[in-house]
């Protein structure tokens, strides 16, 4: 037989929305809440003082950061590029 069937058609579909769906949870999930970067920035400002900046570079450098605390480094920095 060429082709597919309906039923295949409709798993492809639904996989792909499952998939969609997914990614768009992790996104959000793995992007740090505004109050969140806004509060890191000052304690990167107390733990680096007048360098937040360079505070946060180092920071992100480090061996073994976890995932969540790299996102959240990157949001401080790209926060910090556009003010």
């Amino acid at each position: 037989m060429i082709g597919t069937s309906h039923l295949e058609d409709e798993d492809a579909a639904r996989r792909a929305r499952w998939l969609g769906a997914g990614l768009l949870s992790w996104l959000s999930e793995s992007l740090p809440a505004p109050s969140a970067v806004a509060a890191e920035i000052r304690a990167l400002a107390d733990r680096h003082p007048g360098e937040p900046m360079k505070g946060a570079t180092l920071e992100l450098g480090r061996p073994g950061l976890s995932p969540p605390r790299a996102a959240l480094m990157r949001a401080c920095i790209r926060s910090m590029n556009e003010a």
